[in-house]
């Protein structure tokens, strides 16, 4: 656990919906482009964190036989945006980097960082069944060391912009600009987790250290490791067989009974789903999916099921409810499974463009999202860091020491 002095692209990132049927990860580790020596180059740090969602998706739908492109566009729009800040944010890194020269990147840390919250999810299926929601909220804890890979170089009472140019142990205090000071220690008063040192939380108004099981809290990162915050207290989910008040309390779900329970296995052309008033905790094995079927008579729907289902591979004929293979997606208009599109790659909508792109209205191509127009430059007032051009929303003033 770290003191939080991260800019709007993590917590983009660490905010994405907490819910079961997001939980993913991909089969194999494959050597990515710019990743020399273990090393992430700062060039390539947010298709690596983008990456992470790619693989969180894809695995929870094999692992929990969802639709994949109801989840991927699920979280769509969420993740373009997270992109977005994230490209600009290490776009304005970058500056204080090069040209006030008060920052550095540890590439080799982030891909430590990377690499560990991989492991995490290429467990096999039977491991992330077992406790999804753990796992999920030991991922975002890991996430958050991200911001460890920066560090600055000002010392205390140095003039400075951003948090990250304070170097550790400081922030910077004040308005834009500010001074760098020594963040807060155990037990002194706060108002923010960014003002206490590092591996503290702001919890009630102190500095404290994560909570163990049975301590108050108002979030997971209050809690030590692998504890949830639920009813405001650190807890340990629950496994099978153990009573539950409702699902929170459950790494899977709690039954009409009262019991933490397990989702079975159905294979090919069994019954699937979670409807707790008939019982039915159901999820595919692995290559298979949950399909709605709906059986009418007279044009009018007469009965609803869900079965088992193979997923359809490229090239494959498909319509509206079928799940293609990972990475692919049914064109409606050709009745067929099709690749995701890539950047530069012509498309019509956002919805055939690879996770993280964004279909360009004018220029009909697949793009990174980068549009700031919206945002408010330097010196205007501002109450969060995503209201500005920076991200960097200092004493309510969009900050920045450079000309955006």
């Amino acid at each position: 656990m770290t003191n939080r002095k991260y800019g709007a692209f993590l917590k983009h990132f660490l905010c994405l919906p907490l819910l079961l049927s997001l939980i993913v990860c991909k089969d194999k580790n494959k050597p990515k482009e710019n990743e020399v020596r273990n090393e992430i180059k700062l060039e390539d740090f947010c298709n690596q964190a983008l990456e992470i969602h790619k693989t969180r998706i894809n695995k929870f739908s094999l692992c929990f036989g969802e639709n994949i492109e109801k989840a991927y566009n699920s979280e769509r729009n969420k993740i373009a945006e997270f992109y977005q800040n994230c490209l600009t944010y290490v776009y304005e890194i970058t500056r204080y980097i090069t040209e006030r020269k008060t920052i550095e990147y540890d590439g080799k840390k982030a891909y430590e960082i990377i690499k560990k919250t991989e492991e995490l999810l290429n467990q096999d299926c039977k491991e992330i069944r077992k406790k999804p929601k753990s796992i999920l909220i030991l991922i975002q804890k890991n996430l958050m060391e991200l911001q460890t890979s920066f560090y600055g170089k000002l010392k205390e009472g140095e003039t400075c912009y951003h948090d990250l140019e304070c170097s550790p142990g400081l922030i910077c205090d004040g308005g834009c600009p500010g001074t760098c000071k020594i963040t807060k220690q155990k037990e002194e008063v706060c108002q923010e987790d960014r003002e206490c040192s590092p591996n503290l939380v702001c919890l009630n108004g102190i500095c404290t250290e994560p909570g163990d099981e049975g301590k108050f809290c108002n979030n997971d990162f209050q809690c030590k490791e692998d504890l949830a915050c639920i009813r405001y207290k650190c807890t340990r989910l629950k496994q099978e067989g153990e009573s539950c008040v409702d699902s929170s309390d459950c790494e899977i779900l709690c039954s009409a009974d009262k019991l933490c329970t397990i989702l079975a296995t159905s294979e090919e052309g069994e019954s699937c789903g979670i409807f707790a008033g008939n019982r039915i905790y159901k999820i595919c094995n692995v290559g298979l999916y949950c399909k709605e079927m709906k059986e009418k008579e007279g044009g009018k729907q007469t009965a609803q099921n869900f079965i088992c289902s193979p997923r359809k591979k490229e090239g494959e004929n498909c319509k509206e409810g079928d799940s293609c293979d990972i990475g692919s997606y049914c064109s409606l208009d050709e009745g067929v499974c099709k690749k995701l599109k890539k950047e530069g790659e012509k498309c019509g909508n956002d919805y055939v463009c690879d996770l993280g792109l964004i279909c360009d209205k004018e220029e009909k191509v697949c793009k990174k999202p980068s549009d700031t127009k919206n945002r408010k430059p330097k010196g205007e007032s501002c109450t969060k860091d995503e209201e500005c051009q920076s991200l960097n929303c200092k004493s309510q003033i969009c900050c920045s020491p450079f000309n955006i």
